[in-house]
């Protein structure tokens, strides 16, 4: 999916809210796997390396926008949602600094 972002189409990538035993995650779906960032748990080597997995499709595929699709009413949805805005920003900022220091393939 695209969106058109400053006159250019970026990529969209779905992410969906996942609830299991209870704990909770945001599941952002990309091309190779999903990369999973845990809510409610405390568990900081998973959203490194899902952090780190989120940079190199940046770095290799250029600016994208992660768009979540099951938004509830829920405490952890509504969490999820902001999450995901903050991310967003955080994404596009760094794509120009990547870009900026010719890190960035586009």
């Amino acid at each position: 999916m695209h969106s058109e972002n400053e006159g250019r189409y970026m990529d969209e990538l779905n992410a969906t809210i996942e609830s299991a035993d209870g704990k909770h995650s945001i599941r952002i779906h990309v091309e190779k796997r999903p990369i999973d960032v845990p809510m409610s748990e405390q568990q900081p080597a998973a959203i490194k390396n899902a952090f780190n997995m989120l940079l190199t499709r940046l770095r290799d595929h250029g600016k994208f926008k992660i768009v979540i699709s099951n938004v509830g009413s829920d405490l952890f949805s509504q969490v999820a949602k902001e999450y995901i805005g903050q991310l967003n920003q955080e994404l596009l900022e760094v794509h120009a600094e990547m870009h900026k220091h010719g890190l960035a393939s586009k």
